[in-house]
């Protein structure tokens, strides 16, 4: 399983590097942002009884994001259910999801919130069962320092497949870190310049 996650995030990481030619000429910030958070899915009432439970977490969520545009980027996350207990919270299932998904910030107003709007696509896979889904959703991520901040977010995860997945909310909270390769810095700093 580790060996799965750990390629889906190379071939996103190769992915986003390679689609950023694509975009140079509109790019004022080349910025990057990573993440480290946990998920907590929850599934409606009626859908207890085939999933077997209401909520579960998934812990790690690790996300790569790159900004194209001061507008526009592109988020790759990977989320596993790695531990079997999460804060007390039990996980009876093996959930995993790979998500992509475009993301457009809609407020600027202050230097240090960037609310935004994305839809994407999902591979979720629940008791090896894979289904894709449509994703749409909304986030918020805090700079609490300038290339440190706080993101959450919430999306309502469409299943394409109705006989084999269940549509479903996901709520993720993540750690976040700005990096800007762009800028003519020591190697051993990373700037976030907003």
């Amino acid at each position: 399983m580790l060996q799965k996650v750990l390629s889906i995030l190379c071939i996103s990481f190769i992915t986003l590097s390679f689609s950023q030619g694509l975009f140079d000429n509109n790019t004022p910030n080349k910025d990057w942002q990573v993440g480290i958070g946990l998920d907590i899915v929850r599934f409606a009432d009626d859908d207890t009884e085939y999933i077997g439970e209401k909520t579960t977490t998934q812990l790690p969520r690790i996300n790569v994001t790159k900004n194209f545009t001061t507008d526009f980027s592109i988020d790759a996350s990977v989320s596993i259910s790695g531990f079997d207990s999460v804060f007390g919270a039990e996980n009876n299932f093996s959930y995993f999801s790979f998500d992509i998904s475009g993301r457009y910030k809609y407020f600027k107003k202050v230097k240090a919130l960037d609310p935004y709007v994305f839809v994407g696509l999902s591979l979720v896979n629940i008791k090896e069962i894979n289904s894709p889904t449509i994703n749409i959703g909304t986030g918020l991520t805090y700079w609490i320092y300038k290339n440190i901040g706080i993101n959450g977010q919430i999306y309502y995860k469409n299943a394409l497949d109705k006989q084999q997945m269940v549509s479903h909310t996901q709520i993720s909270t993540s750690l976040i870190f700005g990096f800007d390769f762009n800028k003519k810095t020591n190697l051993s700093r990373c700037s976030f310049d907003r």
